[in-house]
């Protein structure tokens, strides 16, 4: 949606969510902003490369942040499947991406900072050279919380490391995504 705000109704977005629950809500969100040029679908990713014939220039990713070594799940299971690597893996994430994107396409990616060296092997074992890193804190003090990478599929690596995001400098989400992030300023 931010997308969508930022960029117009021309861009075409293909969403899917494995969760029942959480795909009625994106849904409902849809229709209730009159989105007609985002779709949702109600699968697991790791069936996305059977559902689509063509490539996308553009994929961006938010999996579950958490390896499952330990049993210290939320005891929602909602929440535990949407934090937890549970149904889906980092690794299934940059893998199905590289099945679905187009030569020189865009990957984009949140994730925890700690998790960086995991997702930079992985997409070095799929086929993506590293472009830009930027690391996002909730504040000016202490570590970062999240980080995003871009990177593009079959390109070479030449990372750019972007100035710090820091969210309470923004009046919301949207903000930090312009003039700063996207690859089309």
């Amino acid at each position: 949606m931010i997308l969508t705000s930022k960029y117009g109704k021309h861009l075409d977005i293909t969403c899917i969510e494995l969760q029942q629950e959480i795909f009625e809500l994106g849904k409902e969100s849809i229709e209730y902003n009159k989105l007609d040029n985002i779709h949702i679908i109600n699968d697991d990713i790791n069936n996305a490369p059977n559902l689509f014939k063509e490539k996308f220039d553009i994929i961006s990713c938010n999996p579950p942040y958490f390896e499952t070594v330990s049993n210290n799940f939320n005891d929602n299971e909602i929440k535990a499947i949407a934090r937890h690597e549970l149904k889906m893996t980092l690794e299934d994430c940059i893998k199905v991406a590289s099945k679905l994107i187009e030569f020189n396409g865009s990957f984009y990616i949140v994730h925890k900072p700690e998790r960086l060296v995991d997702i930079i092997n992985y997409l070095k074992q799929y086929g993506f050279g590293v472009k830009r890193i930027a690391n996002i804190y909730t504040n000016h003090e202490g570590p970062a919380e999240t980080v995003l990478v871009e990177a593009t599929f079959r390109g070479k690596d030449y990372v750019k490391i972007l100035n710090p995001i820091f969210i309470n400098d923004y009046k919301s989400y949207k903000g930090i995504f312009e003039g700063k992030w996207t690859r089309w300023n």
